[in-house]
């Protein structure tokens, strides 16, 4: 449960529907909708409600090709999603793909996430 706490909080009080809605300028409603089509990461609390980590709004807005990123790790589910994001990564020389990401460097996460829960050969 510490894991998920520090990934969930590393960057800041992780943000509930309304706060997104409000961020975005659209309803809790399209939220929602973006958050089942994949388009933003958002870990569930149960009871809670779900919870949107904070790394991925950037001025206003959604970090560009964030969903791109979801697309490639459409196959697992959130937590695992945001492990993947805000873990080092062999492929990335040790750089979690976030920073990559932010940094630009979409190619190189997408490949990593493509082979993700793959062996990683010798």
């Amino acid at each position: 449960m510490k894991v998920k706490h520090e990934l969930l909080y590393s960057d800041g009080q992780p943000l509930r529907s309304e706060e997104v809605a409000q961020l975005l300028g659209i309803s809790r409603q399209a939220v929602d909708k973006r958050r089942s089509k994949g388009q933003l990461l958002a870990v569930s609390l149960r009871k809670r409600g779900y919870f949107y980590p904070l790394w991925q709004f950037k001025d206003g807005g959604v970090l560009e090709r964030l969903k791109l990123l979801l697309a490639a790790l459409a196959r697992f589910d959130a937590w695992t999603q945001l492990m993947f994001i805000k873990t080092g990564d062999l492929r990335l020389n040790n750089r979690t793909p976030l920073e990559c990401l932010v940094a630009g460097n979409i190619d190189a996460v997408i490949s990593a996430a493509a082979c993700y829960g793959e062996p990683n050969p010798a």
